[in-house]
This record gives C-alpha cells, sequence and structure tokens, in this order.
C-alpha cells in the first residue's frame, strides 16, 4: 500500500517513518506543495524493482514470457513446473534449494537465486553487511524484525564458510555496480532511473 506524506512529515518522523516501512513493507510517497518528490521503500521492495528492471532488459526471459502466454492461448498447457523452468517464474517451495545451513537457501527468482534468510527475502550479504560494520545482533534484529536471531547467526556462520562468494556478491551489488550492471542514472536528488539509450 502507498501512503502520501508531506516533506515536513518526512521530516520531522524520518527514523519513525523508515521503521514502519521496513516493518510494514508499506511505500510512503512524499509530498511538497501537493507534488511528488520522493518515495521511501523498504530495501525488500528496493531490490525486487532492481530485479525487475534487469528482468525487463533480459530479452531471453521476455521472450520466455511471449511463447509462454502463446503456449497458453493455444491450449498448450504445461505442468506447473514446465512453466516455471520455461520461463524463470519465482519459484515455490519445491524448488527451493537447501543449503547445509538449516536457515539459508537458494530459490530461483528471488534476489537473482543468491543465498537468502528461509522465508524471507534477505540476502546474507544483507546480514553480513551489518555484521562487518560491527552491529550487535539487537542492531540487526532492529533492521530485520522479522528474522529470527537463529537465523541471524545461521548467515553469519554461512558467510564464514562462504567467505569469497558473498564478498562477490557484495562487490556485485554495490550501488556503482548496480548502476552499471542495469544502465541506470541518477538524478540530481539521487533518484535512479532508466538511462535512455
Amino acid at each position: 500500500m502507498t501512503r502520501r506524506i508531506s516533506v515536513k512529515q518526512a521530516r520531522a518522523d524520518f527514523e519513525k517513518l523508515t521503521e514502519e516501512v521496513q516493518r510494514s513493507k508499506d511505500r510512503l510517497l512524499i509530498e511538497k506543495d501537493g507534488l511528488p518528490i520522493a518515495m521511501l521503500l523498504s530495501i525488500d521492495d528496493f531490490e525486487d524493482i532492481l530485479e525487475t528492471v534487469g528482468e525487463l532488459s533480459d530479452s531471453e526471459y521476455l521472450a520466455s514470457i511471449r511463447e509462454a502466454r502463446a503456449e497458453y492461448r493455444r491450449g498448450e498447457v504445461d505442468t506447473k513446473m514446465k512453466i516455471v523452468e520455461k520461463t524463470r517464474l519465482p519459484a515455490t517451495e519445491l524448488e527451493t534449494k537447501h543449503t547445509e545451513h538449516p536457515y539459508i537457501v537458494r530459490v530461483p527468482g528471488i534476489a537473482s537465486g543468491e543465498p537468502i534468510i528461509k522465508g524471507t527475502r534477505v540476502p546474507v550479504r544483507a546480514i553480513v553487511l551489518h555484521y562487518k560494520a560491527s552491529e550487535t545482533l539487537e542492531d540487526i534484529l532492529e533492521a530485520y524484525p522479522h528474522v529470527p536471531p537463529a537465523a541471524v547467526f545461521d548467515a553469519i556462520s554461512y558467510y564464514l564458510d562462504h567467505q569469497e562468494e558473498i564478498e562477490a556478491l557484495i562487490e556485485e551489488n554495490r550501488l556503482e555496480q548496480v548502476i552499471e550492471k542495469h544502465s541506470l542514472k541518477v538524478g540530481a536528488k539521487g533518484q535512479l532511473f532508466p538511462a535512455m539509450p
């Protein structure tokens, strides 16, 4: 759900609003003089948007969706698993790939298949960034209140067992890399949008 607030209210309640957005997954449209100027959304929503931008720039992916729709119109309906394979749509629990860590899984279609905390869209790399910043467990749980403490420790344990992989993912997902990878442009006020050809 998107809720509208004034820039004045956003300034006054910024910390409370960021916690609310993370917890509720609502989006806040910030307005000045009745015109939208910014959007406050959770990091999960932001990563979903970047993932969607990436998918929309993948001509093979779009072609597979068009083909699947054409097959459906022709009555050539496949099983759910075949549709997932053909279209690379987000997978269900059946496609979840478990790791040697009980709270860490990989799910095709979520966070580009990188290791995430089971039952969430939180990538291990996100927890690791907090860990590397010397944040306490309480700090991390405040940022991710829906993640159990044991899952946070398991994410750190996964990192310690797979440092090279997670460090590569962290580097690949730095803002500069994401901007370059998805051909984004940074506006004067820091907003991101697709660069026009």
